[in-house]
């Protein structure tokens, strides 16, 4: 099964892009300058999961329950982007 890509555009210039879509363990991030941000990872009910300044390009999503979430990235601009992942 090849990786899904979903690309979540900021504004006319800047992306960020989250894979392997479905993940079991690890989220790669990619933005041009992703260690400025922010994110914040919901569940289906809205609930928060993790909180967390971002500092590498990877995140371990590994202790969460398989299903649907949403992650919501804000840089330091302000700028943000909301993008869903399959956590199996």
């Amino acid at each position: 099964m090849s990786a899904c890509f979903y690309e979540c555009t900021w504004s006319s210039n800047q992306v960020a892009e989250v894979h392997p879509n479905p993940t079991t363990s690890t989220l790669q991030l990619t933005s041009a300058n992703l260690w400025e941000d922010k994110i914040s990872i919901t569940d289906m009910s809205g609930n928060g999961v993790a909180f967390d300044a971002i500092d590498a390009k990877t995140i371990d999503v590994s202790a969460l329950h398989p299903g649907l979430y949403t992650i919501h990235i804000v840089s330091k601009k302000y700028k943000s982007t909301t993008t869903r992942f399959v956590k199996k």
